[in-house]
């Protein structure tokens, strides 16, 4: 399956019909992409930084200073990949 931009298709094909709008793109079902869900985890590597790893991209974040609360990340997401850190908060 691939998502598409259903505005761009409607424009595609009022070009080549006319200016007609297909009903069948305006009825056509919508899916919302399942978005990947992760945690924060800690990055022991350097003792005097701050910094938790994403559990999906296994990409290392540093903690700015207005950016944690009690030595965890604030973020709802992962800069990176997007994954919804929600419920994730790190161990």
């Amino acid at each position: 399956m691939r998502l598409i931009d259903a505005d761009a298709l409607q424009r595609e094909y009022m070009q080549f019909q006319d200016g007609k709008r297909s009903v069948l793109v305006d009825v056509a079902p919508t899916i919302e992409p399942e978005r990947k869900k992760g945690k924060w985890l800690p990055d022991n590597i350097n003792p005097y930084e701050i910094r938790f790893v994403c559990s999906e991209c296994k990409e290392s974040q540093a903690v700015p200073t207005i950016g944690f609360t009690a030595y965890k990340p604030i973020w709802n997401w992962c800069p990176l990949c997007g994954a919804d850190m929600r419920g994730g908060d790190a161990e």
